[in-house]
């Protein structure tokens, strides 16, 4: 069954809405209900002291326009609220390293909008790494539910399949900026939850539906995390109608649920392993809809040392090298005085970098080198002959770091291009930048010509080459710092010299429009500009017609000589009729563009039509072409497109002349239309005026 996430779309996410696999997940408040009941609910688990247990809250019925997904710390009993730990994490989720992952799904089907979302937690800082869109809608990386195995160190998870037609178990591997899945198995049915115990044996909940989409029953199975093979246990006793989540308390093999069922309650379930038998812990209190259940793992043995404190990873510049300190716990991990002697490892990426000796309280400080640039978690314990305390870590970029793209202006004046940038101050991965020792290089496009290098400054003067043909030239700037280059950053390009026939231009970049003129003659807020859709457009106001030109660059015309200048247009709107005019000029401004080429000429075609006239200049010389929209108001988008110059006649309407019959009209091959014949669409001529029928 499929449910909209109303609350959270408006409330919290502008419109776009965060769902998860299987079955939506919507605020409590907002469930329909399904006159189902929901069994096991009345009974309590047996009494025993709760483990510390964490998961991703992404409903509650007492939410109402203040939506607060996140990771939370879940109560201990009844009438205990939840707890705050990670502010807007969303989707099913699981804890690897220090991070939270979570996966949801985004969608918004009236925009079109369906898609699985990465995003990556520090969860010792609680605040947000990464996220990513997977906009290639790949479903596979997309889970019901997910668990780290205690084994492999793998994450195990129900996902859909690639095409979203099923489900499937995959191992899903993650980093600071990807998800990526591997298929084990198809799997058949509807599942709610998966968990791994303490020996890496994968339990999973399936669930059976009726035929109104609602649950009537769910089953605890093991599951063969090598082959997908499922072996039912026996049902739960529950109705899970939402999305969930187990996990187990390894250090006492208890299985915990969070459940959601039809009735717009939320609960904490304890599972009989053995017999697959759940019984309410307690009820949550406002209703909330759980994701990502996690219980850690006490961080140490009781009697081992507690955790080091004051961790502090020092390193000079961009050396490798550099020194961690920290002072020992005077006490065990229980609380106790500590009074024996303790020994000392400190790890870098989880390789050993030094180890010693010290004593409870002591202040230890070792001098490490790491083999690379990088970013590094840098981890200290100490243990004594019971075992090994927790980790304390900090997490930073030791070495010289990759400095960021200048990002440069180039401006033309006469032959000479001025590049300007501001000084690289940054890496982009953290690693450490001197800005006195970063140097540039400039790069001329087209040719990558290096026209400077080893560079301090950040302006730089460039005399072009001469030439008499239109030319486009880019520049790029990249920084270099300790040997390492930055990624280059580009301008927009600069025009020189005169176009000379044959020419083409397709918009295809914005880059393209580099010696083109865009006018804004009524000063409104539409005006030509490039387009995504690769050419360029045009808004429309309500109130005011459109007045706006596009022009050429300069063009060499020869006298005598006949060309073609033509061009695509089209309209966004059947309904709204565009008008558009040709003229030419001797200069790119409206007053000088005062030679007719295209009458006012109305386009009512949403498909592109090609517009072609002849230009045949009186005195060889530089000229300049601009085509004015000039639509009456509200009369919608107007979009241009490969504008071509090509020298010769190609209109294929030669002997065609204005006769002063107001019925005479002529197809574009010349032909005379018969009196009373209906026009299919297409272009005709009517008088000298070229006329477009849909």
């Amino acid at each position: 069954m499929t449910k909209t996430l109303t609350f959270l779309s408006v409330a919290l996410f502008a419109g776009v809405a965060f769902t998860s696999a299987a079955d939506t997940f919507a605020p409590a408040s907002l469930r329909k209900s399904s006159g189902a009941t929901t069994a096991g609910t009345a009974a309590h688990a047996a009494s025993a002291s709760m483990p510390e247990i964490d998961g991703v809250v992404v409903a509650a019925s007492n939410w109402g326009a203040n939506a607060k997904p996140g990771f939370y710390r879940l109560p201990v009993t009844d009438g205990e609220e939840f707890s705050l730990i990670v502010n807007e994490a969303y989707g099913s989720g699981v804890v690897k390293d220090n991070r939270l992952y979570t996966i949801a799904r985004i969608t918004m089907p009236e925009l079109d909008i369906d898609y699985p979302r990465l995003t990556v937690y520090n969860l010792k800082t609680g605040e947000e790494i990464y996220f990513e869109n997977y906009y290639s809608k790949n479903w596979s990386i997309l889970p019901v539910d997910m668990d780290l195995d205690p084994v492999t160190g793998e994450v195990y998870a129900i996902t859909y399949n690639s095409s979203m037609t099923g489900y499937q178990l995959s191992v899903l591997t993650f980093t600071d900026n990807s998800v990526t899945s591997r298929k084990v198995a198809d799997m058949a049915g509807n599942w709610n939850a998966v968990a791994f115990d303490a020996d890496g044996q994968l339990y999973g909940i399936s669930k059976v539906n009726n035929s109104e989409g609602y649950c009537v029953s769910s089953t605890l199975n093991r599951i063969d995390k090598a082959s997908g093979a499922v072996t039912p246990i026996g049902e739960t006793g529950m109705q899970p109608e939402y999305m969930s989540s187990a996990a187990f308390d390894r250090s006492t093999g208890r299985l915990f649920w969070s459940v959601a069922p039809a009735d717009n309650t939320g609960l904490l379930a304890e599972i009989n392993v053995a017999t697959g038998a759940a019984a309410t812990v307690y009820n949550f209190p406002n209703n909330e809809e759980v994701l990502g259940l996690y219980v850690p793992a006490p961080a140490a043995d009781a009697d081992a040392p507690a955790a080091v404190t004051d961790l502090k990873a020092n390193f000079t510049g961009g050396s490798l090298s550099g020194t961690v300190s920290f002072t020992a716990p005077t006490t065990l991990f229980n609380g106790t005085p500590g009074v024996s002697a303790l020994t000392y490892e400190i790890r870098a990426n989880d390789q050993v970098v030094a180890t010693g000796n010290t004593q409870y309280g002591a202040e230890v400080s070792a001098d490490i080198t790491v083999p690379a640039a990088a970013f590094y978690t840098i981890k200290a314990s100490v243990s004594n002959a019971v075992g090994k305390g927790p980790d304390e870590y900090v997490e930073l970029f030791i070495g010289n770091g990759i400095p960021q793209a200048p990002t440069p202006r180039a401006t033309l004046n006469g032959g000479k291009v001025t590049l300007s940038w501001e000084p690289v101050t940054a890496s982009t991965d953290g690693g450490y930048i001197d800005p006195a020792a970063v140097t540039y290089t400039v790069r001329r496009l087209p040719g990558d010509v290096e026209v400077a290098s080893g560079f301090t400054a950040t302006m730089y003067e460039d005399v072009l080459p001469a030439t008499d043909n239109f030319t486009v030239y880019t520049y790029t700037v990249s920084a270099e710092h300790a040997g390492i280059s930055s990624e280059p950053g580009m301008t927009r390009g600069v025009a020189v010299g005169e176009i000379v026939p044959p020419y083409l231009q397709t918009f295809d970049s914005e880059d393209s429009l580099a010696g083109w003129t865009l006018i804004n003659a009524n000063g409104d807020s539409r005006f030509w500009m490039w387009s995504d859709l690769q050419n360029l457009r045009i808004g429309f106001s309500a109130q005011t017609p459109k007045d706006d030109w596009v022009v050429t660059p300069p063009v060499a015309l020869k006298a005598g000589v006949t060309y073609t200048f033509s061009f695509d247009i089209y309209g966004d709107s059947a309904d709204d009729t565009e008008c558009v005019e040709v003229k030419m000029g001797d200069a790119n401004n409206v007053a000088a563009l005062t030679t007719a080429l295209l009458v006012p000429t109305d386009i009512n075609s949403t498909k592109p039509m090609n517009l072609k006239m002849l230009v045949k200049p009186a005195v060889t010389g530089t000229y300049f072409i601009g085509i004015h929209a000039m639509s009456e108001p509200d009369k919608y988008m107007l979009n241009l497109d490969n504008v071509k110059i090509e020298e010769g006649d190609h209109t294929a309407i030669l002997g065609i002349e204005a006769d002063g019959a107001a019925q005479a009209i002529y197809r574009i091959d010349g032909t005379r239309v018969p009196a009373g014949t209906p026009l299919t669409p297409g272009l005709y001529i009517r008088n000298g005026r070229k006329i477009i029928v849909k």
